[in-house]
């Protein structure tokens, strides 16, 4: 069921939650950090089922008892990284190697401006050409929330340490449909951060 004026969740989009990071620069868990009350994790996982019709994956690590519990009301697939401390490379080949989804939609926690119109633009990019990868760019970069189509998973399966979906959509950017996302630019790394956010 959808909301008055909403569009309806895109059947063959699933997703994938980066949540599996210690926090080690801002010195405690991002996941955990909340915004008007709600958990960044449980946030980003919200926005994604709003338009993922396939089932979104969140990949938890560090603090993994305590980022679940933001998420138990929701209906996301939870999986564990045993080997976080690796970096996230790791994590999003273990979010992609669960989904069953036609595409996936990739996002961190951290990106606390993100509002679900900025995912909704970039669905409507990817739908455009539904084989090519879609990205947001900011700060001069293409990066997450992204969408990859299952054509591409392989592309993405050696992935180790923090070499993550930014190293393969800049290889890849010829193909890549760019969306303007000025929201995604601010993320939560270091202390200071967070007065901002």
């Amino acid at each position: 069921m959808t909301c008055p004026g909403s569009r309806p969740r895109h059947a063959g989009l699933g997703g994938v939650l980066l949540a599996a990071g210690g926090g080690e620069r801002l010195g405690q868990p991002k996941q955990l950090l909340e915004i008007d009350g709600e958990p960044l994790v449980r946030r980003a996982a919200a926005n994604m089922q709003r338009l993922c019709g396939a089932a979104v994956i969140v990949v938890t690590g560090a603090y993994a008892d305590r980022v679940e519990m933001c998420l138990r009301e929701l209906s996301v697939t939870v999986i564990r990284n045993p080997h976080w401390r690796r970096g996230l490379g790791g994590s999003l080949v273990s979010g992609l190697a669960a989904s069953s989804a036609d595409a996936v939609l990739v996002m961190v926690c951290d990106q606390a401006a993100l509002e679900v119109s900025d995912l909704q633009r970039l669905v409507d990019a990817w739908t455009k050409t539904a084989n090519h990868p879609a990205a947001a760019s900011y700060a001069g970069v293409l990066g997450v929330p992204a969408i990859i189509p299952r054509k591409w998973f392989g592309a993405l399966g050696a992935l180790d340490g923090d070499s993550g979906a930014r190293e393969f959509l800049r290889n890849h950017r010829k193909i890549v449909n760019s969306v303007s996302m000025p929201n995604a630019a601010a993320d939560i790394d270091q202390p200071a951060d967070l007065e901002s956010a």
